[in-house]
């Protein structure tokens, strides 16, 4: 046995090694960028997403820890969360209690799963997401331990909606797990007797009042989030090639982001180990949350290109269920290879050296991560020799990265064909400079919005970032004047 202690010891050892890598040296990606900036302009919603993750974000700011690690700290508190947390929680299962090799199992699979290796790594908000969601799992875990001892301890199922509320208060796709769980009571005679009416229905009163900033702010602001979600983002024009397209992809995506061994486990999954009713309900109410969120997403494929994580939400109550779901010593030993081949590739990928330039040009999403010293130094030229001190980007993900890296608050995004953060900023702060730098690159040229904006563009400069002898992207800089 202590063989196997710490032979699973060593698995999580180079797990964690990778993840501290990454934590702590790998690129900053331009949404981490965009949410952080949304922590120095705190208010109570935005415009993409709700308000929860800056919030966290923008209260570490105080502690002057630099803005690299005020940016990376939320998804790692998360993490350690919800690591420590699940050691507790698989003891509760029946015979386990005393058990070292459970707990050590459930953090070995726990740390290789890619979509949380990623997801509570990186600082997007699907970490406070993913968080809550546990919490809430692990809440209504305890509330149907109670139920099936007679004892009906509402306290943890009120401690559960409020964790799920705060979920939807950190990424609005966590309803699908409230959906999920509102699906499996109403199934269940027993629950259903228990908590209609009164306490499904105080359950929603919570849930309102957790949202309320989020309904305020869309309230003050012509309801652009939601008009963003249910009309920006949506596809009307139905096409059964793009829905199928769409759906390959997504689950494609999911599949990899999970591994294929565990999704494929997960999906067969029958244990005959649990011996109490209230684990088999727990088990009941994991599948009840997946095949909701599973089969919203492939819906969702109809309209728009759901991306993989979106998944993230159907997943997250099967942590603790993790090490007796993938109980063969060869099988773990696989999962931690892929898990780890996965966040290293990912890192290398992101912050040493392009993969996709072995096969041939590299992705723009991966393009623009490289070279910011280059680009914020001439942009810094620019605008001392023309006196300028504001800069318009075409594409948000530009502006962000070129904010953190310049530390220049007041950068903008101007895109042709859609609505950000940046343009709520600009109407509330009334800027309308005479005179500004404009950046765009191949993919964000310059567009008939920013010629409304200025009366006069002159072309400044063009200049590669390159990799080796690779060309990653190529910048432009225009002077704009009115």
């Amino acid at each position: 046995k202590m063989r196997e202690t710490y032979f699973y010891f060593s698995l999580l050892f180079l797990l964690i090694s990778t993840k501290i890598l990454f934590l702590l040296n790998g690129s900053l990606l331009p949404d981490e960028a965009y949410y952080w900036l949304w922590s120095k302009n705190i208010d109570i919603s935005f415009y993409d997403h709700p308000p929860l993750s800056s919030w966290i974000q923008g209260i570490f700011s105080l502690a002057n820890i630099g803005k690299y690690f005020e940016i990376r700290v939320v998804p790692t508190v998360c993490f350690l969360t919800i690591f420590f947390f699940n050691m507790h929680w698989v003891k509760q299962f029946s015979n386990y209690s005393n058990d070292i090799l459970q707990p050590l199992k459930g953090s070995v699979i726990f740390c290789s799963v890619p979509l949380y290796g990623i997801f509570l790594t990186i600082s997007f908000p699907d970490a406070i997401m993913v968080l809550c969601i546990y919490l809430s799992g692990y809440y209504f875990f305890k509330f149907l331990h109670s139920c099936s001892q007679n004892e009906s301890k509402f306290i943890f199922w009120y401690l559960a909606i409020i964790f799920f509320s705060l979920s939807c208060l950190g990424k609005y796709n966590a309803i699908l797990y409230g959906l999920g769980i509102f699906l499996f009571v109403i199934s269940n005679n027993t629950l259903r007797r228990i908590l209609l009416p009164v306490h499904l229905g105080m359950a929603f009163v919570i849930f309102l009042l957790f949202q309320l900033p989020i309904i305020v702010w869309n309230i003050n602001h012509n309801f652009a989030s939601v008009n963003f979600h249910f009309n920006t983002r949506l596809e009307f024009n139905f096409s059964f090639e793009s829905f199928i397209s769409n759906t390959l992809i997504f689950a494609s995506g999911v599949i990899l982001s999970v591994s294929p061994l565990i999704f494929f486990k997960v999906i067969q999954y029958r244990s005959k180990k649990f011996e109490k009713i209230y684990e088999f309900l727990y088990l009941r109410s994991c599948y009840w949350v997946l095949t909701t969120t599973l089969a919203t997403c492939i819906f969702l494929n109809i309209f728009t290109n759901v991306l993989y994580y979106w998944a993230i939400i159907g997943f997250v109550m099967f942590i603790p269920l993790l090490p007796f779901i993938v109980e063969k010593k060869s099988h773990i030993l696989y999962q931690a290879i892929f898990g780890f081949c996965f966040l290293s590739l990912l890192y290398v990928n992101s912050t040493i050296y392009p993969l996709a330039l072995f096969f041939g040009p590299v992705d723009r999403e991966t393009a623009i991560l490289y070279g910011w010293d280059k680009v914020t130094n001439k942009v810094e030229e620019n605008k001392r020799k023309h006196g300028v001190y504001n800069v318009i980007f075409m594409d948000y993900r530009l502006a962000s990265l070129y904010s953190f890296h310049a530390n220049d608050l007041e950068a903008d995004a101007i895109m042709a064909d859609r609505e950000t953060q940046f343009d709520i900023w600009r109407f509330e702060k009334n800027i309308k400079p005479k005179q500004s730098l404009i950046i765009v690159d191949q993919a964000f040229p310059i567009h008939q919005k920013i010629g409304r904006v200025f009366n006069e563009i002159i072309f400044l400069e063009e200049f590669p970032v390159v990799k080796g002898k690779h060309t990653l992207n190529v910048y432009k800089i225009y002077l704009g004047k009115v």
